[in-house]
């Protein structure tokens, strides 16, 4: 019994993961295409990038198609993620581009969920659960329709595993981890959960060193991981921030302008009285 069980652990995230790409199956051809953001704003990405490198051309300044900047200034729209890039090249000009980064990135948050669990020495079943929880769950993906919510989701999850790895001493796989994680995230994801994030792991990390004496190297190596993970992201996070600089965004947005269009006042007073059904755009 304790034989099979041994076999089963080794393959029980294979079962999840299959499971992920039967439920996404209408995706796996040209038939389906991810829906909302990931079709009407990233399938355009990825036709200019799969474009620009097949003549040639590394895609950062080709073209300027964010009001008026250059789309590598867009960390969202991954000019400087290999991964991105790969698939991109592969499907310069079809559905499959984003469908694939779709159903890999649900796969890879799954993968990442499975073994956070097994770090917290969960049972097999207790693991396959919580892989697919955190893949279907809204709260740790958002906007699950928009590449840089799952590549945050990604890199968030695999820097946390890296801080859990990092505590059984294994400083090369942490750093890996690390580098990979804040790679991913620095070079594909969203801005503001990033940020929001990295604080969070950040006091993580401080509470690990302070009280986890015995792993205090191996997470010093960790922190070496992540810093060059934020050096070779550089280009994506300067460009992002010269865009902030040259964009009305970096002056300030007083009230009025925030308020302006963003939500009907009856939305507003539905939040206190809900009355108004509500509909999709809200």
């Amino acid at each position: 019994m304790n034989i099979w069980s041994k076999r089963l652990s080794k393959h029980l995230w294979l079962i999840g993961a299959l499971a992920i790409v039967v439920a996404n199956f209408k995706i796996l051809t040209t038939d389906k295409v991810v829906r909302w953001d990931a079709f009407d704003e990233m399938l355009t990405y990825f036709r200019w990038l799969g474009s620009a490198l097949r003549q040639g051309h590394f895609p950062d300044f080709f073209p300027n198609i964010m009001s008026g900047y250059p789309i590598g200034s867009n960390i969202q729209a991954g000019t400087y993620n290999i991964f991105y890039l790969t698939l991109a090249f592969a499907f310069p000009d079809s559905v499959l581009s984003v469908n694939y980064v779709y159903l890999i990135t649900q796969i890879a948050i799954f993968g990442l969920g499975y073994a956070i669990g097994k770090s917290y020495q969960f049972s097999m079943l207790c693991r396959l659960y919580f892989g697919l929880a955190l893949t279907a769950s809204g709260f740790v993906i958002g906007h699950a329709s928009h590449f840089s919510y799952l590549a945050t989701a990604c890199g968030l999850l695999g820097c946390f595993l890296a801080l859990r790895v990092s505590l059984s001493n294994h400083g090369p796989a942490a750093v890996t981890l690390l580098f990979i994680s804040v790679y991913h995230m620095f070079t594909a994801g969203y801005p503001a959960n990033i940020l929001f994030g990295a604080q969070c792991l950040m006091v993580y990390w401080i509470y690990l060193f302070i009280t986890v004496e015995s792993a205090r190297r191996a997470l010093l190596i960790a922190a070496a991981g992540a810093t060059a993970g934020i050096l070779v992201s550089a280009p994506a996070i300067f460009h992002f921030l010269n865009l902030l600089q040259l964009s009305p965004r970096g002056d300030g947005l007083d009230i009025d302008t925030v308020v302006a269009g963003s939500l009907p006042t009856y939305s507003m007073l539905n939040f206190f009285f809900p009355v108004w059904e509500m509909r999709y755009s809200e």
